[in-house]
């Protein structure tokens, strides 16, 4: 082949004629969010071929749970019930809960991770961060968890195969 460095340095001082050969190239990449990408890698005959990869199963979030409680400190978990709290998350978002668990910790001065702190890490990857209730007298909590408390009692009997997990008047806002 005429593309050796012996080669390259002759065709610099134009000793040696011709293109160096070049091989075929496969590129590999990944992402989440395609429609960021710019739009030139998308003409054809650049990236022709997509494969779209689901989110993992039960037993595929199981492992990657394993994976990433294997790197940090924890409690005895109810690992079935956290697998079935997360359907369609994929793996980096498993890892952000599981992350965000271990920060709850910490907040609260433990070195270990326990349920509590991967329901708060859920929820407010959910939902948002929580925001206190404020300038609202107790009747006007009393009458607001009132009100939540229907459209929770509305959901159970008009959506019959969902379910109510949690109920609150605190709002959230987004990280």
């Amino acid at each position: 082949p005429k593309d050796g460095l012996k080669d390259k340095i002759l065709r610099m001082f134009g000793m040696r004629k011709g293109k160096a050969e070049q091989p075929p190239v496969l590129t590999i990449a990944a992402t989440n969010l395609v429609s960021v990408l710019d739009q030139a890698l998308l003409r054809p005959g650049r990236f022709d071929r997509q494969l779209r990869i689901g989110a993992p199963s039960y037993d595929g979030r199981r492992e990657i749970f394993d994976f990433y409680l294997g790197k940090v400190k924890h409690v005895d978990l109810p690992i079935d019930q956290m697998v079935a709290e997360t359907v369609n998350y994929t793996p980096a978002q498993i890892k952000h809960i599981v992350n965000e668990a271990v920060v709850h910790a910490v907040w609260n001065g433990r070195d270990a991770i326990d349920y509590e702190d991967f329901r708060w890490a859920l929820e407010t990857y959910e939902w948002g961060m929580r925001m206190p209730v404020i300038g609202m007298t107790y009747a006007d909590k009393r009458r607001l968890a009132y009100h939540e408390a229907g459209h929770a009692i509305a959901a159970v009997k008009l959506l019959k195969r969902h379910r109510v997990a949690r109920a609150t008047i605190e709002a959230r806002h987004d990280i």
